[in-house]
């Protein structure tokens, strides 16, 4: 439980990370009035934004995945405990 509240935190911590570069990326004007330098720092932080999502997916998904696995495994040892209670 300890891994699944650490993995969400950062997330948690990556989105606001992303948040940020979306705003900065947001408060750029119209990408053909900015001179060439702005353009690539424009495209610089478009593709970390991309990265961002991307491994904040990925972690979310392992998170989600270590929970239902971690659900199973409980389910099983309640089972497991159910049974022999009966046979007792």
């Amino acid at each position: 439980m300890q891994d699944i509240t650490k993995e969400l935190e950062k997330i948690k911590q990556e989105l606001e990370e992303l948040k940020k570069k979306m705003q900065i990326a947001e408060q750029e004007k119209s990408i053909k009035d900015l001179p060439a330098e702005a353009v690539q720092k424009v495209m610089e932080v478009s593709k970390e934004i991309v990265k961002a999502t991307t491994d904040i997916a990925e972690k979310a998904f392992k998170v989600i995945k270590y929970s239902a696995e971690g659900a199973v495994e409980g389910a099983k040892k309640a089972l497991k405990e159910e049974e022999k209670e009966k046979a007792e």
